[in-house]
C-alpha cells in the first residue's frame, strides 16, 4: 500500500493544502507549530475518522480539536495504491458523525466504488484504531507499543477466528470482573456477602425462643393497663357532670361583668367628649372652612419664601441704581446687539482682508516682472497642454520607432535569408527540369535511330518502328516542355519577393517619424514666441516651468484687481464710525478696534441683561412680601374670630385647632360605639337571668374540681400512652419473631444459593486458567519472528545485539539490567522511545507480510541522544527500501539526507 497524495480542503490550521508522496522516506522538516503533527493526524483521520466523539475536553475530542481554524468545511482527500490499484478517498466531516461523508472512487476512471466501506482503515490496514496508532502510526512521546487483540488478531492473519481473538481481552476481563464479584475472600464479593449473610441469618434464627417468652410476658402487662383505664373512665365521667353545673354559674357570672364593663366604658367615652369640647372658647370651626385658611397658610409660608429668596442685598441695590443711570438712553435689545454683533464681525472680517488681502511688495515685484515677460497676453493653458501632450506623445513614438525599426531590421534579414532560400530552391528546380529534357531528348534520338534501323531491317518490323517513332516524338515534346519551363523561371524575381508585413512595417514607420517631426516643430515654434528655446531633453521642463509661471501670474493678478475693487478701507470707516457711536453711548470715551468690538458689544449686552435680572427680582421681593402681608392678616382675623389668641406660628396654630377638632369628631364616634354595643348587649342577653345573684361557695368549689378531673385525666393519658407503648412494643416483637421465621425459610434458600455459587466461582476460575492458557499457547508462534524483527532493528539503532532484550509469550518486552529483567518503563524517555520504536517495527513486519502499508513516523526521535539520531536516520532509509516513510520532524539534526516532500 503506497500513498500517492492528500489535499486538505481545510483541517484545523491547514485550508487549500496539497502535499505529494514518493516511494521510500518523505521527510518534511518544519520549525514548531508550522503543523507536522495536525497533518499525520489528518492522515490518521482520513481512514479511521474522528475519535473522542462524546467527551467534552477539546483536546480529547478531535472533531473539536481539528475544526477549521478559519471555519468552513472540515475534510480533504487521500490518494492511494494497494494491489496495483490507485484509490482517491474523500472525507466531509460535519459537526456530528451522523454529518459525514464518505467517497471512494477508481483514480483511472474516476467513477464510485465500493471496493471498501467507511471502515476503510478496518478493512485496508486489518487493524482497528486503537492497534494502528500502536504499530504504524508513531508520534512523538509516544513510541512505546502494546498487543491488543486487533495486533494479535492480524499477526495470526486469522480469518475465522479473528473474531473470537479481537474479543480475548474483553472476554478475559469480563471473567476476572465475574471472579472478583464472586470472590468469597474479597470484601466486595458476592460469595463473601453471601457467607456473612448465613451467619447474620444463624444469629437472627438463635433470638426465636427469647422472643415468645417477651411477647407472653408483655401481653399480660397490657390486659391489667387496660382494667384500669376502664375503670377512670368511669369516675370521670360524675366529675364532669359536677363541672357542667359549675359552668352555668361561671357564665352568668361573666355576663354581670361583661355589662358592667359596658356601662363604665360609656361614662368614660362621655367624660373624653366633654374634655375635647372645652378647649373650643365659642363654637366649633367649620371644617372646610378651617382647610381652605390652611392651604392659604401654606400660601403664606410660599409668599415668605419667594420674598427671602428675591432679597436684594446693598451691593444689588447699589448695582441697580448705577444700571439705571447707564441705560438712561434705553435697554438695547437683542435684535439691536445681534445686528452690532454682524458689524463687529464684518468690521473684524475687513480688517483681516485689510491685512491678508493687499498684495506684499515681495507679490507687487513678482507681478511686475511677469508683466514683463508675458506683456498683455497670457498663455492659454489648453494650447499649453496640446504643446506638452505633442512633445510626450513624440517620446511614445521615438520609443516606438526604435522598436520597430529594430524589428524590421531583424525582418528584413529574414526576408532576406527566405530570398536565398527560394533562389537556392528555384536553381535546383531548373537545374533538375534540364536534366530531365535532355534525358527525354536522347530517349526519343534513341527511339527515332532504333526505328530506322528496324525499318531498315528485316521485313515484318515495321510496326514496332512505328511505335519507336511515336514514343520519340512524345519523348521529344516532353523534353521540350522540361526545357521550356526551366528557362521560364526568373532568378532576380525570387530576389526581388519580400513580404507584406515588411511593407506595413515601413509604412508605420514613416508615420512615426512624421508624427515625430510634426511634434518638434509645433514644439519649438510655441517656445520661440516666449523665448523659451531649449534642448530637446529639457522641453518637458520648459513647458512645466511656463506653465508654473502663468499659474503664479493670474493668481497674482487676480489678487491685485480684487484689492482695488474692494474699498476696503472706506468700509473699515465706516463701520467704526456706527460701532464708536453706539458703544460710547453707553461706555463714554470707549474707542473701537477690529480686536476689541465684539469684547465690547459682549459686555454691553451682560450689563444689560444684569440690570433687567436686578429689575426682576426687585419686582419679584416686593409682589411677594404685598401678597405675604395679605394672607397674613386674613388669617390672624380668622384665629381672632374663633375665640383663640394669635400666636406667632400661625400655621401651626391652624393645624392644633383642625387636630383638638378631629379628636373631638373622634371621642363623638367612640361614644357612639360604646352605647350601640351596650345596646346590643341588652337585646342579645336575658338581663333579669343575669343580673340574678351567684353562689360564691359553689363557684369556689370550682379549682378542687377541676383538680380531680385533670388528676384524672392525666392518668387516663399515661395509661393509653403505656397501653400504647405495650403494643407497639407487641408489634415491635411480633414483627421480630416474623422476622425469625422469614429468617429460618431464607437461611435454607441461602445455603442452597451459596453451594451453588460455589460451584460457580471454581468453574469460571477454572475456565480463566484454560482461556489463558490457550490465548497462551497461541501467541507463543509468533513470538519468535517478532523478536527477529526486534533484534534487527535494534542492531540498525544501537549498533550491538539485542541479547539483554526478553519477549514473553505475552509479547511484552523486559530488558535484563542489574540481574533481573526489568520492563521497559522504568527507563529514561530516549531509551523507551528506543525500544519502542524497534518493537512496532517487528510489530510491523510480522504483521504485513505481503502488502506493506505506509508507516508515520512524527518525530520519535527528540528524545534520542546525538549517536542515536545518527543510526535512527540511517534507521529510516533501511526501512525505506521495504517501506513508504513519511517522516515529519522540526530540527536539521534530526532530517539528515532522506528525501523531503
Amino acid at each position: 500500500m503506497r500513498l500517492h497524495s492528500c489535499h486538505i480542503e481545510q483541517f484545523g490550521k491547514w485550508s487549500d493544502r496539497t502535499f505529494m508522496f514518493e516511494c521510500g522516506c518523505n521527510v518534511l522538516c518544519e520549525e514548531n507549530g508550522w503543523g507536522k503533527s495536525m497533518l499525520a493526524a489528518f492522515l490518521r483521520t482520513m481512514f479511521y475518522g474522528f475519535s473522542g466523539g462524546k467527551s467534552r475536553d477539546d483536546l480529547i475530542n478531535e472533531r473539536k480539536r481539528y475544526q477549521p481554524w478559519q471555519g468552513g468545511v472540515c475534510g480533504g482527500s487521500v490518494k492511494f495504491e494497494v494491489g496495483g490499484k490507485v484509490y482517491e478517498l474523500t472525507r466531509v466531516f460535519g459537526a456530528k458523525e451522523k454529518d459525514d461523508k464518505f467517497e471512494l472512487r477508481d483514480a483511472s476512471t474516476n467513477l464510485k466504488c465500493d471496493d471498501y466501506t467507511e471502515n476503510i482503515g478496518e478493512e485496508l490496514f486489518g487493524i482497528d484504531r486503537a492497534a494502528f496508532s500502536r504499530t504504524v502510526f508513531i508520534t512523538q512521546n509516544d513510541c512505546q507499543t502494546e498487543v491488543t487483540d486487533g495486533v494479535n488478531a492480524k499477526l495470526g492473519n486469522l480469518a475465522g477466528e479473528k473474531d473470537d481473538l479481537m474479543n480475548f481481552e474483553s472476554v478475559n476481563q469480563r471473567l476476572t470482573d465475574l471472579i472478583n464479584s464472586l470472590s468469597p475472600t474479597r470484601k466486595t464479593g458476592e460469595l463473601a456477602k453471601m457467607k456473612a449473610e448465613l451467619g447474620v441469618l444463624r444469629d437472627q434464627v438463635s433470638f426465636g425462643p427469647a422472643t415468645d417468652k417477651d411477647i407472653s410476658a408483655e401481653q399480660e402487662i397490657k390486659d391489667a393497663l387496660l382494667a384500669e383505664q376502664e375503670e377512670l373512665k368511669v369516675k370521670r365521667s360524675g366529675l364532669l357532670g359536677r363541672q357542667q353545673e359549675l359552668f352555668v354559674c361561671r357564665e352568668r357570672l361573666i355576663r354581670q361583668k361583661q355589662y358592667e364593663e359596658l356601662c363604665k366604658t360609656v361614662s368614660e367615652r362621655e367624660e373624653d367628649k366633654a374634655q375635647c369640647r372645652n378647649r373650643f372658647p365659642k363654637e366649633l370651626p367649620e371644617e372646610t372652612e378651617l382647610a381652605r385658611y390652611l392651604l392659604e397658610c401654606a400660601d403664606l409660608l410660599a409668599e415668605k419664601k419667594t420674598a427671602s429668596m428675591f432679597q436684594m442685598t446693598e451691593e444689588d441695590i447699589r448695582q441697580l441704581a448705577l444700571d439705571k443711570e447707564q441705560f438712561a438712553p434705553g435697554r438695547p435689545s437683542d435684535e439691536v446687539l445681534a445686528q452690532k454683533n454682524e458689524q463687529a464681525d464684518l468690521y473684524r472680517q475687513l480688517h483681516w482682508e485689510k491685512c491678508n488681502g493687499r498684495p506684499t511688495a515681495e507679490e507687487e515685484q513678482m507681478l511686475s516682472g511677469y508683466e514683463d515677460i508675458f506683456g498683455a497676453t497670457v498663455p492659454d493653458r489648453e494650447e499649453l497642454k496640446t504643446v506638452e501632450e505633442a512633445w510626450r506623445m513624440r517620446a511614445s513614438q521615438m520609443s516606438i520607432l526604435i522598436t520597430k525599426n529594430d524589428y524590421l531590421h531583424r525582418m528584413e534579414a529574414q526576408e532576406k535569408a527566405k530570398a536565398q532560400e527560394r533562389l537556392q530552391r528555384l536553381k535546383a528546380e531548373k537545374k533538375h527540369g534540364l536534366v530531365i529534357a535532355l534525358l527525354c531528348e536522347a530517349v526519343a534520338l534513341v527511339c527515332v535511330i532504333a526505328g530506322i534501323v528496324l525499318m531498315t531491317g528485316a521485313v515484318g518490323l515495321n510496326g514496332i518502328a512505328v511505335g519507336l517513332f511515336v514514343a520519340a516524338v512524345a519523348m521529344a515534346v516532353v523534353g521540350l516542355f522540361k526545357l521550356r519551363s526551366a528557362n521560364a523561371v526568373k532568378e532576380d524575381e525570387a530576389l526581388q519577393a519580400e513580404d507584406e508585413e515588411v511593407v506595413a512595417l515601413r509604412g508605420e514607420i514613416e508615420r512615426a517619424e512624421r508624427t515625430i517631426a510634426e511634434a518638434e516643430n509645433v514644439t519649438k515654434e510655441y517656445l520661440s514666441r516666449w523665448d523659451r528655446a531649449c534642448p530637446d531633453e529639457m522641453v518637458l521642463s520648459e513647458l512645466a516651468n511656463l506653465s508654473t509661471q502663468m499659474e503664479e501670474y493670474e493668481k497674482l493678478r487676480e489678487k491685485s484687481d480684487r484689492y482695488r475693487e474692494s474699498r476696503v478701507d472706506e468700509r473699515i470707516e465706516e463701520l467704526k464710525s456706527e460701532l464708536d457711536g453706539f458703544v460710547q453711548t453707553y461706555y463714554p470715551g470707549v474707542e473701537i478696534t477690529a480686536q476689541n468690538s465684539d469684547d465690547w458689544i459682549e459686555a454691553l449686552r451682560r450689563d444689560r441683561n444684569r440690570y433687567n435680572d436686578l429689575r426682576e427680582r426687585k419686582r419679584r421681593q416686593e409682589e411677594a412680601e404685598e401678597k405675604y402681608r395679605r394672607h397674613h392678616a386674613r388669617i390672624t382675623s380668622y384665629i381672632g374670630a374663633l375665640g383663640f389668641k394669635v400666636k406667632e406660628d400661625l400655621a401651626q396654630q391652624l393645624q392644633q385647632i383642625q387636630t383638638d377638632i378631629m379628636q373631638y369628631r373622634g371621642c363623638e364616634e367612640e361614644l357612639r360605639k360604646a352605647i350601640e354595643k351596650r345596646a346590643e348587649f341588652v337585646a342579645a342577653n336575658d338581663m333579669e337571668r343575669i343580673l340574678v345573684p351567684v353562689d360564691m361557695e359553689f363557684v369556689a368549689s370550682e379549682q378542687m374540681l377541676t383538680k380531680q378531673i385533670e388528676e384524672a385525666e392525666n392518668r387516663m393519658e399515661e395509661l393509653r400512652r403505656l397501653i400504647h407503648e405495650k403494643e407497639a412494643l407487641l408489634d415491635e416483637l411480633r414483627e421480630k419473631r416474623d422476622a425469625i421465621s422469614t429468617s429460618e425459610e431464607l437461611l435454607e434458600i441461602r445455603k442452597q444459593e451459596y453451594k451453588n455459587g460455589e460451584d460457580y466461582f471454581k468453574a469460571l476460575k477454572k475456565t480463566k486458567e484454560y482461556l489463558e492458557k490457550a490465548k497462551t499457547s497461541f501467541t507463543a508462534k509468533y513470538t519468535e519472528p517478532i523478536k527477529s524483527g526486534f533484534d534487527k532493528y535494534y542492531r540498525l539503532l544501537t549498533g550491538k545485539t539485542a541479547d539483554g532484550c526478553y519477549l514473553d509469550a505475552n509479547l511484552k518486552l523486559t530488558v535484563m539490567e542489574q540481574g533481573l529483567q526489568r520492563e521497559t518503563k522504568v527507563f529514561s524517555e530516549g531509551w523507551k522511545d528506543l525500544l519502542g520504536i524497534c518493537m512496532r517495527m517487528a510489530l510491523v513486519d510480522a504483521m504485513y507480510r505481503e502488502e506493506k502499508p505506509m508507516v508515520v513516523f512524527d518525530d520519535p526521535f527528540v528524545n534520542l541522544d546525538r549517536e542515536k539520531t545518527e543510526a535512527a536516520l540511517r534507521f529510516l532509509d533501511e526501512i525505506g527500501k521495504e517501506y513508504q516513510v513519511i517522516y515529519f520532524t522540526c530540527h536539521e539534526s534530526r532530517a539528515g539526507a532522506v528525501k523531503d516532500f
